[in-house]
């Protein structure tokens, strides 16, 4: 090690290590004369200011703003699962498994070996390295893998070695990783697997802290770089939870939550968690503090002895914010009269029509009356509001009366007919994640969970085809109306281009950190916009597969974009509860909208008016485009929303559909807010009574046929009821009272 240390050092000459401090890492579970060791060999051969030795799991959790959650380290040699409490360890249950990077890189050997492949164990392991990194996945369902790799060529790549021969990698490219989940394959006899290691560890552990651990599983290392590896280890632990805690009561596997993370900038550092950490010191120490100052709150705030500290300035900008929104309308009003001598004679001199002596407050009505009566009125009582004030000049000869304010109308909603199932189809063999509608109307496209793009008839409802070429679950699909293009995004990190023509890949965009979870096509221009979990937003040449912008602000995931004709922008709504424009002209955000408290997970553009709506589970909110001026809330559902579009009417008569978590359809009228509908879906036999969440819904070319995406691995389409009239289902509305009262 000193030799490395050395190089880096002395000989390269970098750094001046008296001018500088250092932090180092190290395995959990390191004897304490290793660490000692380390330190004096930094201080007095090298003459560092300050040492810092720091457990690579701590770092690596430290790196995502993270004090507690259960790291799975894996690098070439040696596996760590390591559970941290608060920042520190729980040595009793940290676990240290020989089987890693190099024991996958051996398996890979033997199997392409066994196909016949020229191989030295000495001289080539480094090549087969490198087939490792390059083509190697960890498959989400392994039978279903290996039936695919016998009857189709989806699976094979190539490899060209530095021979300049080509090498044919198939089954082997998930063979390979599949002993870190089944040591068995690679002779380890009864040995248990990670996903195995990781529930057992957890499930040792404090019964308070085991939520978390389940709920905060970061993958780390290496080893734990495979496309696919995050995804299969939730679902085995799922599957490992499901038998040995709930017996296999499928009714309340809806309540276990796990999540498993891989790092997204794994790429950059790979077995450096402690320069993510340098790049990110000064922010997590920011977050640190501000948990230990709403800790010390949360302990104190009870204690009646402590006085509380006014803050002056932030009572001065909630005042001044309060008389900007309530009163700015009426600060500018001139000064009352009420003086009836200076009053009469202008009135006397207006028309003296019955209708303007209604919108008259009954003062000067009563002064009117008396006037021309010749009775001698007593003074007004009461303030003479704004409608007869007091300007500049002679006031007898340029009073102006101003109209009363009309009272908010709301518009009573338009007749909707109800909806109603109209076909079910089957045919993926996990959730079904989106759907896209052909512009012809011909046809559409279905993915989910399975890894597969099924195009169904839209007349018939029959299979067409099946695509398929991504390595893990495909979370969204776009068809362009001008070219003969499929689009696809995935949890794999690829966004794919499909040709129907040929029915194959012609392009791949790269450059996604993370899972990809949504993209949209501009309607207009030849630009593909893909958001997902590394938080940034995407713009490419989709003719030439060229990165246009990689827009950054969003702090987590992003779940849905949208875009629309006239602009050349697109909308992002992210699960950091914000919604961004962002401008291509100008390449940068335009605006950032905060007035959601929930996750936004749906957009939708109203196809004629110049807004769009944004949905979450406190509200609906419908905004102005392109700045994003907000209009109305729409609300009634109390659920996650999933998805949602707008459908255009006659007489616009324009709908609101969403699609929840909970299973359930939600139909509001658009000018009104009023929901007529709410329908829930069933789930199909064979399903669980949890697995009824709607995940993307699609309207046809004419707005008659609503197709949607459901968690019941089916494809349902539905459409109005033609036999539904007012008079056998009346619209239930009732005018909802106005309270001069409520002010919100």
């Amino acid at each position: 090690m000193e030799a490395v240390w050395d190089y880096t050092f002395k000989k390269l000459g970098i750094v001046n290590p008296a001018d500088h401090k250092v932090l180092q890492t190290e395995a959990a579970l390191n004897p304490s004369r290793n660490r000692e060791k380390m330190v004096e060999i930094m201080f007095e051969k090298y003459g560092f200011a300050g040492v810092n030795v720091s457990v690579q799991a701590i770092l690596a959790l430290n790196s995502r703003g993270l004090q507690s959650g259960f790291v799975v380290d894996s690098g070439d040699g040696v596996t760590h699962l390591v559970p941290v409490t608060e920042g520190y360890l729980e040595p009793a249950l940290v676990q240290r498994v020989n089987l890693a990077g190099r024991h996958v890189t051996e398996q890979l050997m033997k199997l392409l070996v066994g196909q016949g492949h020229p191989l030295n164990s000495t001289t080539d392991f480094e090549t087969v390295r490198e087939v490792k990194q390059k083509l190697c996945y960890v498959a989400y369902d392994p039978e279903a893998e290996k039936k695919l790799a016998r009857e189709t060529t989806l699976v094979d790549r190539q490899y060209v070695l530095p021979d300049s021969r080509t090498m044919r990698v198939g089954a082997e490219r998930f063979m390979a990783p599949e002993i870190l989940f089944n040591p068995a394959l690679a002779g380890h006899g009864d040995a248990d697997g990670l996903a195995d290691l990781v529930f057992n560890t957890i499930r040792k552990s404090d019964i308070h802290v085991q939520k978390d651990y389940f709920q905060q599983i970061l993958l780390s290392g290496g080893t734990t770089m495979f496309p696919g590896m995050s995804s299969r280890l939730e679902k085995d632990l799922k599957a490992l939870y499901l038998k040995n805690v709930l017996r296999g009561d499928t009714s309340r596997a809806s309540k276990f939550r796990v999540h498993v993370e891989a790092d997204p900038m794994e790429t950059q550092f790979v077995d450096l968690p402690d320069s993510i950490l340098c790049q990110v010191q000064h922010v997590a120490s920011q977050d640190q503090l501000r948990k230990s100052l709403k800790r010390t709150h949360d302990i104190f705030v009870g204690n009646e002895e402590l006085k509380r500290v006014e803050d002056g300035r932030g009572t001065d900008m909630m005042l001044r914010m309060k008389m900007h929104d309530e009163y700015e309308h009426i600060r500018d009003v001139p000064e009352q009269v009420t003086d009836e001598n200076a009053v009469l004679p202008f009135l006397r001199s207006a028309p003296a029509d019955d209708a303007t002596r209604e919108a008259l407050p009954s003062s000067i009505t009563q002064m009117l009356t008396d006037g021309e009566t010749g009775q001698k009125s007593g003074p007004a009582v009461g303030p003479v509001m704004p409608l007869v004030p007091k300007v500049s000049g002679d006031p007898s000869t340029q009073i102006q009366v101003r109209p009363l304010r009309e009272r908010p109308e709301i518009p009573k909603p338009i007749w909707h007919p109800p909806w109603k199932l109209m076909r079910v189809m089957s045919g993926h063999e996990g959730w079904v994640r989106t759907v896209a509608v052909d512009p012809t109307n011909e046809w559409f496209a279905s993915s989910g969970n399975d890894r597969l793009i099924k195009i169904w008839d839209l007349a018939s409802g029959t299979l067409k085809l099946s695509l398929t070429g991504h390595v893990s679950t495909v979370r969204a699909v776009a068809i362009s109306d001008r070219h003969p293009y499929l689009f696809s995004a995935s949890e794999d990190c690829e966004v794919k281009c499909w040709d129907l023509e040929q029915n194959m890949v012609i392009r791949n965009y790269h450059g996604h950190l993370s899972g990809v979870y949504c993209l949209v096509l501009h309607p207009t221009l030849n630009i593909l916009a893909t958001g997902g979990r590394d938080g940034s937003v995407r713009i490419w040449d989709m003719r030439t597969k060229t990165g246009i912008f990689v827009f950054t602000g969003h702090t987590n995931a992003i779940c849905s974009l949208a875009s629309q004709a006239s602009e050349p922008q697109f909308i992002s709504g992210s699960m950091d509860r914000m919604v961004r424009l962002w401008d291509l002209a100008a390449g940068k955000c335009a605006v950032t909208l905060t007035n959601h408290k929930k996750s936004v997970r749906a957009l939708a553009i109203h196809p004629t008016e110049y807004t769009f709506v944004s949905c979450s589970s406190d509200n609906n909110k419908v905004w102005k485009c392109p700045k994003g001026a907000f209009e109305r809330n729409i609300q009634g559902h109390n659920s996650i929303v999933n998805c949602c579009t707008i459908r255009e009417g006659q007489q616009g008569s324009s709908q609101l559909i969403a699609g929840t978590d909970n299973g359930y359809l939600h139909f509001w009228d658009w000018r009104s807010g009023h929901k007529f509908q709410s329908l829930e879906a069933i789930p199909q036999p064979g399903s669980m009574s949890a697995e009824n969440a709607i995940f993307d819904m699609a309207l046809d070319q004419s707005g008659s046929r609503l197709i949607t995406a459901e968690c019941d691995k089916t494809v349902k389409i539905y459409r109005e009821d033609p036999n539904a009239t007012p008079e056998t289902h009346p619209l239930n509305w009732k005018a909802p009272k106005l309270n001069a009262d409520h002010r919100y």
